[in-house]
């Protein structure tokens, strides 16, 4: 055993490392204290994603389909609603419709669709994809 000298007190240590240091916190003490932060993030992060990709009424949006819904089914689900096909994107469950009609995210559910986004980001249309 050695006797370290700290500010004018002498802390006696061992081998394990104990003595009259303070103890440490127990494990995970850490992650609940930052839960209150990571909580203000994560709905600071909805937020702002979902006043990001909000679609809008009319013109041109994402509508997104149930995974492993194929492009012609998406294509007739659109027409169906009023809309008109603009492009498929890079995720193949969701395409890129235009409308003018504001009831046309009710009515694509009525079709299959299971919402609608705002075209653009991994929503965007493919470049060069349709004729």
């Amino acid at each position: 055993m050695h006797d370290t000298h700290v500010t004018g007190k002498t802390l006696a240590t061992g081998r394990s490392g104990r003595g009259l240091l303070p103890a440490r916190p127990p494990a995970g003490a850490d992650t609940w204290a930052m839960l209150p932060a990571l909580a203000i993030a994560a709905a600071v992060f909805v937020a702002g994603a979902t006043a990001l990709y909000a679609p809008p009424a009319t013109g041109e949006m994402a509508v997104v389909f149930a995974p492993g819904t194929d492009e012609v089914a998406a294509y007739a689900a659109i027409l169906a609603a009023g809309g008109r096909f603009v492009a498929p994107t890079r995720l193949a469950n969701i395409a890129v419709a235009y409308t003018d009609r504001t009831d046309f995210a009710e009515r694509i559910r009525a079709f299959g669709g299971l919402f609608t986004l705002a075209a653009h980001g991994l929503c965007a249309p493919q470049q060069g994809s349709v004729p």
